[in-house]
């Protein structure tokens, strides 16, 4: 999966991957040895919970959730604003970052508010990523708006060996 190497580069740059899991996967991620093993390694690795992930709004409440993040695994909260994540997700202290909805923020960024609800999700969730971003013209807004990363379409793909180009 990741050589030596590629670890080191996400290391070096303080980079991320996001494996986004469900609940089965969750399970997996705590109770099979290899697994565990494995995401110990690869300490860059993120797991992102979706609205599709059972009982993800009961937070620290969810036993597997809980179980995460006893580990030690740092979980994102995916695609809230795409129809069934509530406040109430994002409120649980559960989340590291929360990458948001693209429907959502096309929505939300054309209102005066929008920097507001940042900050407010900000409270709970220390970073926010936007997904799906296509313009660079939307780059000051979000630095405006205090976003912390985003996931876009700026750039054509890229091979991994060609990544460090981009940075």
């Amino acid at each position: 999966m990741f050589s030596e190497g590629r670890s080191a580069c996400f290391r070096d740059h303080r980079l991320f991957c996001t494996v986004n899991i469900d609940t089965v996967q969750a399970r997996l991620c705590v109770f099979n040895r290899e697994i565990i093993q494995l995401l110990d390694r690869l300490d860059f690795i993120r797991l992102g919970i979706s609205e599709d992930f059972e009982g993800f709004e009961m937070g620290i409440e969810h036993l597997v959730l809980k179980t995460l993040l006893n580990v030690g695994y740092r979980l994102f909260l995916d695609d809230p604003g795409s129809g069934r994540a509530n406040v109430a997700a994002l409120t649980t202290g559960c989340y590291e970052a929360v990458k948001l909805d693209r429907t959502f923020y096309r929505h939300e960024v054309q209102k005066p508010t929008f920097n507001i609800i940042m900050k407010n999700i900000m409270q709970y969730c220390p970073y926010v990523i936007v997904e799906e971003v296509e313009d660079r013209q939307e780059i000051p807004v979000l630095q405006d708006a205090g976003i912390s990363a985003v996931q876009c379409y700026l750039y054509r793909g890229v091979s991994f060996s060609k990544v460090i180009s981009l940075i």
